[in-house]
C-alpha cells in the first residue's frame, strides 16, 4: 500500500498516486493511519460540546449527534427546574442551562461549538416536559397539538429528527413525519403528525 493524499482547503482533492503541488505542505504519514472523523451517533454531550470538551476530538470523533434517548436541550419551560430534573443525570448539567427552542440551541452550538460539527435531535421527554411538566397519562389534545407544532418547528429550524426512549415508562405520543412540498420553497418541509401507543 502506499500513495497520498492531497487535501485543498477542507476538501479531499486526490487520493492515491498524484502529481504533488509545489506550493504543498507535506506531511509524513508513513506508520501511521489517515482516517476520516468519526460520528458518534449515540452521545449525550449536548451541553459538552458547547464547552469545547476535547476528550471525544482526541479519540477521532468531529460530529456528535445529540438529542438521543428523548433527552435534549431544548425546549426548555420557563421554570427549567422540571427539564434540569428530568435531563440532568445523562447531561452532567447544572442549574444554568436550557434553550426556549431549536434554533435558541443550534444558534449557541453555531456560536460557541469549535471542535465537533453537531447534529441535534429532538428528545420527546424534554418536549413533553416543556409542555406539561411531569404529568403522566394522555395528554390533552391542546397540548398534544403545542407538541407537535413545537416539533415540527424544530426540523424548520436544523434540528434532524425526534428522539424517544426505548422503554415505555412514561405513556406518551410518538411522532410520526410527513414531507409536504413548501408552498414556500421546494424544499421539503417536515409536519409532525401523532399516534398514540
Amino acid at each position: 500500500m502506499g500513495g497520498g493524499l492531497l487535501i485543498v482547503e477542507d476538501r479531499i482533492a486526490e487520493v492515491g498516486h498524484f502529481e504533488e503541488p509545489a506550493d504543498a505542505r507535506v506531511i509524513d504519514c508513513s506508520g501511521l493511519v489517515i482516517s476520516p472523523g468519526f460520528i458518534d451517533a449515540h452521545s449525550h454531550s449536548d451541553l459538552q460540546v458547547l464547552e469545547n470538551r476535547t476528550e471525544k476530538v482526541l479519540q477521532g470523533v468531529t460530529t456528535e449527534v445529540v438529542g438521543n434517548c428523548g433527552f435534549s436541550a431544548f425546549p426548555a419551560p420557563a421554570d427549567r427546574a422540571p427539564l434540569h430534573e428530568f435531563a440532568n443525570g445523562i447531561f452532567c448539567g447544572d442549574e444554568h442551562w436550557g434553550w426556549a427552542s431549536a434554533r435558541d440551541y443550534l444558534d449557541e452550538v453555531r456560536r460557541s461549538a469549535r471542535l465537533v460539527n453537531v447534529i441535534s435531535l429532538v428528545g420527546h421527554g424534554s418536549l413533553r416536559i416543556a409542555h406539561a411538566g411531569h404529568q403522566a397519562g394522555p395528554l390533552p389534545e391542546g397540548v398534544l397539538d403545542a407538541m407537535a407544532q413545537q416539533l415540527s418547528d424544530s426540523l424548520t429550524a436544523g434540528a434532524a429528527s425526534p428522539s424517544r426512549r426505548s422503554t415505555r415508562t412514561v405513556p406518551s405520543t410518538i411522532v410520526t413525519l410527513t414531507w409536504s412540498p413548501s408552498t414556500r420553497t421546494s424544499k421539503a418541509v417536515p409536519t409532525a403528525t401523532r399516534r398514540r401507543w
